[in-house]
């Protein structure tokens, strides 16, 4: 999924990055290997501090 382009964000914006994926065997840590994903996600507030988009 892709913005449009026609609502850039703007103003009080947070980004977060986090892993999906659950422990493995044999790995320790924040390993990307196998099933874990890396995500990043962004969300703009308005001044109240009220999600305007994400």
């Amino acid at each position: 999924m892709s913005s449009s382009g026609n609502t850039p964000i703007d103003g009080n914006v947070y980004l977060d990055e986090f892993v999906l994926g659950g422990r493995e065997q044999g790995e320790v840590g924040r390993s990307y290997n196998r099933k874990k994903k890396k995500e990043v996600t962004a969300v703009q507030l308005t001044e109240d501090g009220k999600i305007k988009s994400m």
